[in-house]
């Protein structure tokens, strides 16, 4: 799954096979809050006299959250505490003297965003 969120739309691209399928998602509620945080935040990091144009979200693996553990014999290992999805945006940035394509990481964003963003994600993959 791809989502492109662009002039207050979000549309979602989807392959099944050989079928690719784009769908229109209505941003309302949570969904709405999310995009809009993203979208503030995104236009926040770009320089003074750009806007964003468009966002293009699509995974970029994981990330995992390690902690350090010691055996009884005293080895030191590594173990996951957490694993999460990665998202990487690709961002337009409009400004009078033309256009740039900026690359964002989730794991750049604000814990707080990242969450919502990975949250909205899930519920936007498990749609029909």
């Amino acid at each position: 799954m791809k989502l492109l969120l662009s002039n207050n739309a979000l549309t979602r691209y989807s392959q099944s096979g050989a079928y690719a399928t784009t769908t229109a998602i209505p941003l309302d509620g949570p969904l709405a809050t999310t995009a809009q945080t993203l979208l503030a935040w995104l236009q926040a990091q770009l320089v003074e006299g750009e806007s964003v144009g468009q966002v293009f979200l699509e995974p970029d693996g994981t990330h995992s959250d390690y902690e350090t553990t010691v055996d009884a014999e005293g080895i030191e290992s590594q173990v996951a505490t957490s694993t999460r999805a990665k998202l990487s945006a690709a961002v337009t940035a409009h400004a009078a003297a033309g256009s740039r394509s900026v690359v964002f990481s989730s794991e750049s964003l604000p814990a707080e965003l990242r969450n919502g963003l990975l949250a909205a994600w899930v519920q936007l993959d498990a749609m029909p």
